[in-house]
């Protein structure tokens, strides 16, 4: 996988990554995109 470049940043859909596992108060949810994927498809990088 190549690193990604996006011109316009604004425009990239993110990826809805789910809720916080061990929050402390609120529901905060997390989104982004993977940057690199290790062999074995696990990802290890986003952003």
């Amino acid at each position: 996988m190549s690193t990604p470049h996006w011109p316009e940043a604004s425009t990239v859909e993110l990826e809805d990554w789910g809720a916080g596992a061990n929050t402390l108060a609120g529901a905060p949810r997390a989104s982004g995109k993977i940057l690199s994927k290790n062999p074995d498809g696990s990802s290890e990088c986003g952003l």
